[in-house]
């Protein structure tokens, strides 16, 4: 797949198939909108190709966006392990590409620099200022050599909407098992590990610790069976996300105490991935250390458990 950030640096010479989203998360709507516009890429002999929007165009027309569920680069990784595409185009959605009419991105974006001959949009694709480019106004809009116009139908697992917004709400109120289903892989953050203040240690349970990232979804606090993964190496961990109320902090902090941890060494300044797969427990305060320890120990066994006994319906070795 070749990624080309902005127009300018697409260089394709054929026809194309295209779709076009933010695509946060790359869940498994999503995966389907990719997998359709690459078989209508081989039924009309086209290349594939994906315009992903970024930033996100809530931050442009409104100031603030939602929580993300992946940043660009992830995104980019994602969709290229997806192994779909032979495009993926990046369009900066600024105030220029807000005011660009539907019609104008109908003839310039689709007809003249990517010369689609179909165009895949999910159930809840806009585009256009004002979002009020449709399917229907695509069909209306085929150039002379016509196009073929396609709209998935709803994504649903479960009892979910295969949707960014969906997912985000699950993983804010906790829900993270439910909210890996509709992802296809565990909703994950990752950051570089830091030094805490040894309290895990001094209690027999040493954690690898991590500052929740800016504008990242992320679940309440409480205790979660998680995978951390450093230099490709995934390990068994519990995490606490939360301000450790037996010590009466107030910042929040991330903490994986690895289960196996002879098996990646010294984590401190190293990149780790923390993917939450369930939730155990909300965060407590407790009386004595004591108490923590037991209570530490309980968790491990329980992480222990979960992650023994679940696995993912879909894409495991994408990002888990």
């Amino acid at each position: 797949m070749k990624v080309a950030h902005g127009l300018a640096e697409y260089t394709g010479t054929t026809s194309t198939a295209v779709t076009l989203g933010v695509f946060d998360g790359v869940h498994r709507g999503h995966q389907a909108l990719l997998r359709a516009t690459a078989e209508q890429a081989t039924a009309h002999g086209a290349e594939a190709v994906a315009l992903l929007l970024h930033p996100h165009p809530e931050l442009t027309l409104r100031g603030t966006a939602p929580l993300l569920l992946t940043t660009l680069e992830e995104r980019i990784t994602l969709i290229e392990r997806l192994g779909l595409l032979d495009w993926l185009v990046v369009l900066r959605f600024d105030a220029a590409l807000a005011s660009t009419t539907a019609e104008r991105f109908a003839e310039e974006f689709l007809q003249k620099r990517l010369r689609a001959r179909a165009v895949v949009l999910g159930p809840h694709a806009r585009y256009g200022q004002g979002a009020r480019g449709d399917a229907d106004l695509l069909r209306r809009l085929a150039p002379p050599s016509g196009w073929e116009v396609r709209t998935l139908p709803v994504q649903r697992f479960g009892e979910h909407e295969a949707r960014s917004d969906v997912v985000r709400r699950l993983i804010a109120s906790g829900d993270v098992a439910a909210a890996g289903l509709l992802l296809g892989r565990w909703h994950h953050i990752s950051g570089t590990v830091e030094r805490g203040r040894a309290v895990g240690k001094r209690l027999g349970f040493p954690t690898a610790n991590l500052r929740p990232p800016a504008e990242h979804a992320l679940p309440p606090f409480g205790i979660y069976a998680a995978w951390a993964t450093v230099d490709g190496r995934k390990v068994a961990a519990a995490v606490s996300y939360g301000v450790r109320p037996t010590y009466d902090l107030t910042e929040p902090w991330i903490e994986a105490h690895l289960l196996d941890a002879g098996e990646v060494g010294d984590l401190a300044r190293r990149v780790m991935r923390v993917a939450f797969v369930k939730r155990l427990r909300d965060e407590e305060r407790f009386d004595s250390e004591t108490a923590l320890r037991a209570q530490i120990a309980a968790d491990c066994e329980a992480a222990r458990k979960v992650l023994a006994s679940v696995s993912l319906p879909v894409f495991p070795e994408v990002l888990q």
